[in-house]
């Protein structure tokens, strides 16, 4: 693994396909884990400092997200490639970022109420 973890935005684990463009390439991969900072994405290999565009969907039928970003460290997944991607400041609108911050509290308030329920259920 290459990197120095500055992680300055809360994370959630989710699923979510993602088509990144870098170098006049377009690959895809999927999102692992989101924040209104960044993702993990697992897939492409690329260098650190490689400059990328994301681009995915959030379950809330609103457009595309289209998030441009630099890969800020690199680590295996499941045997996978995977890139730590920063989104580049102020890449996001005011929108884009209402949007994903939405999405990570439902995420993360639905998994709250799974783990108070698993609690709840083993007495």
């Amino acid at each position: 693994m290459e990197s120095g973890e500055k992680r300055n935005n809360f994370r959630i684990d989710v699923v979510l396909s993602v088509n990144l463009a870098a170098n006049r390439q377009r690959v895809s991969g999927e999102i692992r884990d989101v924040s209104i900072g960044g993702a993990l994405v697992v897939g492409p290999e690329m260098g650190i400092g490689t400059r990328v565009d994301l681009e995915f969907e959030l379950p809330d039928g609103g457009p595309s997200l289209r998030i441009p970003g630099v890969c800020a460290r690199r680590t295996l997944i499941e045997d996978r490639p995977a890139l730590g991607v920063e989104y580049l400041p102020n890449a996001l609108s005011p929108e884009q970022e209402a949007r994903l911050s939405r999405f990570v509290r439902q995420l993360e308030r639905a998994r709250l109420a799974a783990r108070a329920e698993q609690k709840e259920e083993m007495g």
